[in-house]
């Protein structure tokens, strides 16, 4: 069963493999759903250990928040330990089909690359300046195709750095404030609206239809929701200047205003 709602999904058509992973607690293990609905293959997945941890045995976890690749070859969870209070990063390695070729009348087969299976990744704890943020967030998203996790307190937005040694890298020097009288309620990734419908068809070219050529900010700005009332809200779109380590610049922030409390906000259309 998927545990508060955190999955990591992948809406490309192109990638045949790989369209959901989540934390099944009751299970206390990772699951994927893998294969093609289309063609009868699509079935449940699991793990395979690795020397640094056991993705089929982790008790007493929760699920805050999941990112995969935009190739869905890797997809990254945070989990809360239920009986420390400590949080941890785990990467699993997605399963890749054999990959291969037949020559002209089908009678000879060439593989150009074997099956991968799914295995367990890295794992990376969070030290104790990220445990005070996360306990007080009120959001936390993974960057897509980057090692960044945003966290966003009420009052600030501050970015875990991981993939280097075993231990994540907290940034406590806020990447934005909010400004005098708000309070950010919510944070998210801005993706344009076809990310969520079909990533493939999103390309830095696309130009004919049904291909979508890549906005520039997508994957590369903040959306953030704020309230300084009840019935006073707002809405930023802020860019991320530095990918790698999460900037962003409140100047050239996108703000827009005339709401009352904002729930929630997603991108539609192109």
């Amino acid at each position: 069963m998927i545990h508060n709602d955190v999955i990591a999904a992948n809406s490309s058509r192109a990638v045949v493999y790989n369209y959901l992973v989540w934390y099944d607690k009751e299970k206390e293990q990772f699951v994927s759903y893998t294969g093609n609905p289309t063609f009868g293959t699509a079935k449940l997945h699991f793990y395979a250990k690795n020397n640094i941890f056991d993705p089929n045995a982790l008790p007493n976890q929760s699920a805050v928040a999941a990112g995969i690749l935009a190739d869905a070859g890797i997809a990254t969870f945070l989990l809360k330990d239920d009986a420390t209070g400590t949080y941890t990063i785990y990467t699993l390695n997605q399963f890749r089909e054999q990959q291969g070729y037949w020559n002209e009348d089908y009678t000879e087969y060439t593989e150009t690359s074997p099956e991968v299976p799914a295995t367990a990744g890295n794992r990376y704890a969070i030290p104790a300046s990220g445990k005070s943020l996360l306990d007080n967030a009120v959001s936390v998203f993974f960057l897509q195709n980057v090692n960044l996790l945003f966290v966003t307190t009420d009052n600030g937005i501050y970015t875990i750095t991981y993939g280097i040694g075993d231990t994540a890298v907290v940034s406590t020097t806020p990447k934005y404030t909010a400004a005098a009288g708000e309070t950010i309620t919510k944070a998210k990734l801005y993706q344009q609206g076809d990310a969520t419908n079909d990533m493939s068809i999103i390309l830095p070219s696309g130009s004919e239809p049904p291909y979508r050529k890549t906005l520039p900010w997508h994957n590369k700005a903040v959306i953030v929701s704020t309230q300084k009332s009840e019935s006073e809200g707002k809405v930023y779109v802020i860019p991320i200047t530095q990918t790698g380590i999460g900037t962003l610049d409140p100047s050239k922030a996108l703000a827009y205003d005339g709401f009352g409390k904002v729930l929630d906000v997603i991108t539609i259309g192109y």
